[in-house]
């Protein structure tokens, strides 16, 4: 569904909370979802190098923290965008 026809539906419905839902579902959602796993993968990515330590400078712990910091920043996204779901759909919207 395009934006123009949940605006179109807007107008003439009047049913602002089902059409801000299926403009979240549609794009919001996963246009979230691909941000934070690509920057993930990106940040996983990134500290391969110092995972692996393949030069023998002892970065290894550093390299595994980082990477346990990125899940945890990751984990912690999900459970802020599910608390701002749960927020928003208990909303009464009314014009």
């Amino acid at each position: 569904m395009s934006l123009l026809t949940v605006i179109l539906q807007i107008s003439t419905n009047g049913d602002v909370k089902s059409s801000f839902n299926d403009i979240l579902s549609q794009y919001g959602v996963p246009a979230i979802a691909f941000v934070i796993v690509v920057s993930a993968i990106y940040g996983i990515v990134s500290n391969l190098d110092k995972i692996m330590d393949s030069e023998g400078r002892g970065t290894r712990k550093e390299g595994i923290l980082n990477t346990l910091y990125i899940i945890g920043g990751v984990v912690l996204a999900v459970v802020v965008i599910g608390a701002v779901v749960k927020l928003v759909s208990g909303l009464s919207i009314s014009i």
